[in-house]
């Protein structure tokens, strides 16, 4: 039985015409939705295709791994988190509609980029350094990347440096370091059969679809009226404590019980 080709209507609450459609129609049944983006979208979208060589919406979170690591379920593992992530699978079309809108595929996959320099005689973390340099300079396409990228150095027996990276339009730097939980969450499940017990994802065309629906101008009309008589100059308070104190970056490393962690868990999820 042949599937049935999707119409505009099936995949978006945008007036979105056909013409505009056009260039996604040879994968419109791989389309789970298309819709605008958020003025904040919008900003980091305009700055970078103004400046394609700027670094300021890059993101990356690099880590020390120790252990036996499984490539071949870590990249499983990474493209099961972009199966469970609408945002992770969508790209940015400032040419084809008449407003910048955000296309979600849903289905996409990647690799997990990967280096063995465990028996090479080379400084390693200069090396390391220079990959995520390389990494920085490897700019997204927005509108067909996937925006988020997974690099794996062994660089010594059983000690891994990960690089995670993508850029700012589809998430934060908070957002990054659940992503990184949630990975190793799904790789000890796939590993170790371990239930990685996460909550259910909400995707990003909901805060949409609240921005939409917001009453703009009844929100305008509060703030007009709650700040009328306000006439004095708002000063941000400062006070500098640098010559008081002297601070200095340190590491503290321990390990926290199973039960500790699952306290942990339990608590995040109620938050």
């Amino acid at each position: 039985k042949e599937e049935s080709e999707k119409t505009a209507s099936d995949i978006t609450k945008e007036n979105i015409s056909l013409y505009e459609l056009n260039p996604y129609l040879k994968d419109i049944n791989n389309i789970k939705n298309i819709y605008q983006l958020s003025p904040m979208q919008e900003g980091m979208l305009y700055h970078t295709l103004a400046d394609g060589e700027s670094e300021a919406y890059h993101n990356a979170l690099t880590l020390k791994i120790k252990g036996n690591l499984d490539i071949s379920i870590l990249e499983e593992s990474f493209n099961k988190l972009i199966a469970r992530h609408d945002i992770l699978r969508t790209v940015f079309d400032s040419k084809n509609f008449n407003k910048n809108m955000q296309i979600v595929f849903n289905d996409r996959k990647t690799n997990v980029i990967y280096q063995d320099i465990s028996e090479e005689n080379i400084d390693k973390e200069s090396y390391v350094n220079n990959i995520i340099s390389k990494d920085k300079k490897n700019k997204f396409k927005l509108d067909k990347d996937i925006l988020i990228r997974l690099t794996v150095i062994k660089v010594d027996k059983n000690i891994y440096s990960l690089v995670l990276s993508n850029h700012h339009i589809i998430l934060d730097g908070w957002g990054l370091s659940i992503l990184i939980f949630e990975l190793f969450k799904v790789y000890n499940e796939l590993k170790y059969g371990y239930d990685s017990n996460l909550p259910e994802d909400i995707p990003y065309s909901n805060y949409i679809d609240w921005l939409n629906n917001k009453d703009h101008d009844s929100a305008k009309e509060y703030w007009k009226d709650y700040l009328l008589d306000y006439n004095e100059v708002t000063e941000i308070p400062f006070k500098n404590n640098l010559e008081k104190e002297d601070f200095k970056n340190s590491e503290l490393d321990f390990i926290l019980e199973k039960n500790m962690v699952e306290k942990l868990e339990k608590i995040r999820r109620e938050l």
